[in-house]
Formats: structure tokens, sequence, C-alpha cells
């Protein structure tokens, strides 16, 4: 009779990386990233945000829904995992919106990226065992039990001696780096205005017909044709009246922007536009100078930090 081998090796401890409060926050921090790019809160806040958003939050969500009830593998191995899948999703969508000639626009991956998040968070408070209504069956004993994993355990893994783990953190700051300078130069405008155009034309097409004058109140319109060579671009388009005699204000007296534009000396108004990947756009913008005298007026495309990417002056005089 034969003795029956036992198998002597410790059954592996399930080990969980989530809990309420670390998905909460991941949500948080993720939305707050993409209101930020919205409505153009400080562009340190949405670099800082934008990396934990694009390299971590998606990733860390999508191993909710895989690994919210326990996983065995390592804090290391875990932490490639989140920024594998992070990196894998942001790259997918953003080979997406190349195709689709639209650029990568940040205020839309961070969209994604939220709806990512707090789509994980739902499946994982939905599939917590507190629940659910039924009991939960009865866990042998001698099975694998599920125990929390804190935030410094899974940040300084151990069985790892301290040279292995600056290593693999310089690895991970490297990724972070490269793929920010990726998604920076994608996503930012060149300062070489070549890529953008504008141009400025009257009634007969061209800038030998823009209107030379006009009468006090007199509507006179000038067509834009807007050019953009480089990605998807959010600009203000930007009108200023001002006197030849005094030149340029200071500070411009802003006014909204309406279908016809009551100008005055000193006056300003600007809209927002989106300018498409590689696509022209033509506008037209129908004007009025509500004082008389010789004016000098400015149509310009600034990015909304405020840098001029293109202007274009021309004289009219108004009796």
């Amino acid at each position: 009779m034969q003795a029956r081998l036992s198998d002597s090796r410790p059954t592996p401890l399930l080990v969980s990386y989530y809990n309420r409060t670390y998905l909460l926050a991941t949500t948080v921090l993720v939305v707050a990233y993409t209101l930020l790019v919205l409505f153009h809160g400080p562009l340190l806040a949405q670099t800082v945000l934008g990396l934990f958003a694009f390299f971590v939050a998606p990733g860390y969500a999508l191993c909710a829904i895989l690994f919210g009830r326990g996983t065995t593998i390592s804090p290391a191995a875990f932490f490639a995992v989140v920024i594998g899948l992070s990196v894998v999703l942001n790259v997918m969508f953003g080979v997406v919106f190349l195709a689709f000639g639209v650029g990568i626009p940040a205020r839309i991956l961070g969209a994604v990226d939220s709806t990512i998040v707090v789509f994980g968070f739902m499946v994982y408070e939905l599939w917590r065992p507190d629940s659910v209504s039924s009991p939960a069956p009865p866990v042998p004993s001698d099975g694998p039990r599920a125990r929390a994993h804190g935030l410094r355990e899974i940040l300084v893994p151990a069985g790892y001696s301290s040279g292995q783990r600056a290593v693999a953190y310089a690895l991970v700051v490297a990724t972070i780096v490269v793929f920010s300078y990726i998604a920076y130069i994608s996503t930012l405008h060149p300062s070489d205005t070549t890529d953008v155009e504008l141009g400025v034309f009257g009634p007969g097409g061209n800038s030998n017909s823009l209107p030379q004058s006009a009468g006090v109140g007199q509507v006179v319109a000038v067509n834009l044709t807007l050019g953009n060579n480089a990605s998807l671009l959010n600009v203000d388009l930007v009108v200023q009246a001002y006197l030849n005699s005094t030149g340029p204000p200071t500070t411009f007296t802003m006014i909204p922007w309406v279908g016809t534009l009551a100008l005055g000396p000193g006056v300003e108004s600007e809209d927002p536009l989106q300018l498409p990947a590689d696509a022209t756009v033509s506008l037209t913008v129908p004007f009025e100078l509500r004082q008389a005298g010789a004016y000098i007026v400015v149509i310009s495309l600034e990015l909304p930090s405020g840098t001029s990417l293109r202007t274009v002056h021309f004289p009219i005089t108004v009796v």
C-alpha cells in the first residue's frame, strides 16, 4: 500500500487592491481633469491630473472589474497591468480619433476615461458581497480568503530589493515621460504659424476688395478662410477695432459675439472655434461701426492661452 503524498505548498491568499475610497478618489480625480480641460483650467493642474487620468485611472478601473474580489498576482505585476491597460486603451482611442480626422482631443479622451472609471466603480459596487441581498455561500476554511492590500504594500512591494524597486520605478517614470511627450506634441499646436492660415477677403474674393469705407451704422462684411494643417485645434476668433489716430488701446471693451458686431473705438469681440484637423473652414463676419473716424480693424486667431497664431489688419474710414 503506497502512502498518498500531500501537497505541502500553502494555498496562495487572494489579495484585494480595491476599496470604495480608492475607486471614489480615482473617479473624482478623472472627472476633475475632464472639467479642467473643458473649461481651460490651470495648465499645471491639467498636466498633473492628466498623467493620472491617462496612465493609471482607466486601467485601475478595468482591473476592478477583473480582480475586484481579489487576485493572487503580486503588487508589481498588478501595477504593470494597470499601466499597460491604461496605455493600450488611450492609444487605441487616439488611433481611432486620428482615423476620423479629429486629432487627439484631450477633453474627449478625458471624458472617455471618466466613463470607464465610473463604469468600473459601478460594476465593483454591484459585485460587492454586501450589495447582494441573498447571503453569500460560505467559503471553505482551507480556501483562499481575500485580504485588503494597503497603499504602502502596493507602492513598496515585498520580496524585491531596493535596487530592483528603483529600476522598476525608473522604467515606469520613463514610460510616463515618453508617452506624455507624445501626447503633448500631438495635442499642442506648434508655435510655427504656418500650420494655420487666416485669409480675410471682401465680396470680390480677394484682399483687394476689403471694404475701405462705410457710413456710420452701415453693415459691411468680410469673408474668412481658416485653414488648419495641424491636429484638432481650439482657437478664439477675435475681431477688434480702434481709431488709427490713437493706436490700439491697452485694453479693449469686450462685447458679445452676435450676428452683426457693433464695433467702435477700442472694442473687440471673440468667438471660440474648433478647427478640425487638415480642414478649411469658411466664415462670414458682418459688422458695423457706430462712430465716424479712420479705423483699423484687426482679425486674429488666438489660442485660449492668448497666444496669437495669425493676424490680419485692414483700414476702413467711416463717415
